[in-house]
């Protein structure tokens, strides 16, 4: 028969058993903690130092997949249809349809679109094509569903994929462009007088506009630009500019870069992140200490929000080695990658639609 003593120590050594076998599950090295209920959108860029090589990063699990295509990725512009299942590229003379499934080229249709950026539009209709010369092709059938032959470039869709926005150049000077898809290619230009537009992207219902106005050189405005009340309610002095903008699906937080160049002021070691619901700069977000030892930060440069509004994904800049992972749940950087020195990446997308 056990005495107490006796049952008291094996009581005591299943408990260390449980405790064990409970801080062995929880303990992990690794930064990135995949949820089960988490979807793997993944953020596709390419390479422009290595002719036809192309990634795709899992935020899930924090890995890349490198490929390789037929097509110099320093030409093809690069987009993602809305369900993520068709990369669309698009060197000079065609766009070019590959399978994500199994990264294979499905199709290439000829068109007289000069390559570039290229822009999917979130209905799935439409992809615009930006290199001077504006198309928007129409993916029905491929066709030229609209051209201009002034200079316009940076330009966004908006979530439905009826308004497409842009900056633009013309014999009287710099613009901002709004084309009205659903209603015939309607074209809206605005100026400013306080800067020339180097990047408009549209809030959800096209009312608001977010902009990089170059002022100087480097010297730009980030400006909020109220459609209705044709004002400007919130701007900031930024030095350099040269930088991104993406906005969360909810519409709630701004979110922009400041990659500078190599000849500019060097990048800031944050991100800036401003509040649409109080319309004012809510957060710096600082890269310091992040990246290889012996760095002090990671400038920051392209950005690409999934579509579940979960992770930011950042490259760095202004020349593109490093990737970085934001968690937005959380405001948490989830991951970070050196993909090598002699890297140029670029053309960072993802699907629109979750």
């Amino acid at each position: 028969m056990q005495t107490i003593t006796q049952k008291l120590a094996v009581l005591i050594c299943v408990c260390i058993c449980l405790m064990t076998l409970f801080i062995s599950c929880c303990d992990d090295d690794n930064p990135v903690r995949p949820s089960h209920n988490d979807v793997d959108y993944r953020v596709y860029f390419t390479d422009a130092q290595w002719y036809n090589t192309y990634y795709a990063y899992h935020p899930t699990t924090g890995v890349i997949d490198s490929f390789t295509l037929p097509y110099n990725s320093s030409e093809a512009g690069m987009a993602i249809s809305p369900d993520g299942k068709t990369m669309y590229l698009a060197p000079p003379g065609y766009i070019v349809e590959i399978g994500l499934d199994s990264y294979t080229v499905v199709a290439e249709h000829p068109t007289p679109t000069p390559g570039g950026g290229l822009i999917a539009s979130p209905d799935g209709k439409y992809l615009a094509v930006m290199e001077r010369d504006f198309y928007i092709v129409d993916l029905a059938d491929f066709s030229v569903a609209y051209k201009d032959t002034n200079d316009h470039y940076a330009g966004r869709f908006t979530p439905d994929g009826g308004i497409f926005v842009c900056a633009g150049r013309d014999s009287a000077g710099p613009y901002a462009v709004e084309l009205d898809i659903a209603n015939g290619f309607q074209e809206r230009r605005v100026s400013f007088a306080d800067g020339s537009p180097f990047l408009v992207v549209p809030n959800h219902d096209n009312t608001k506009w977010y902009l990089l106005l170059c002022v100087h050189n480097d010297v730009f405005w980030f400006e909020v630009y109220d459609l209705l009340a044709d004002s400007t309610t919130f701007r900031s002095l930024l030095r350099p500019g040269f930088g991104d903008i993406e906005i969360t699906p909810d519409g709630r937080y701004v979110i922009f870069s400041q990659r500078g160049s190599e000849i500019s002021a060097p990048p800031p070691p944050y991100f800036t992140i401003f509040d649409t619901k109080v319309n004012r700069i809510t957060f710096h977000v600082s890269t310091s200490g992040l990246g290889q030892e012996g760095s002090l930060y990671v400038p920051v440069g392209g950005l690409c929000v999934t579509p579940d509004g979960k992770h930011l994904v950042c490259l760095s800049a202004p020349v593109a080695c490093e990737l970085l992972d934001f968690a937005l749940e959380d405001f948490s950087f989830a991951n970070y990658i050196l993909l090598g020195y002699d890297r140029w990446l670029t053309n960072l997308t993802c699907q629109s639609s979750p």
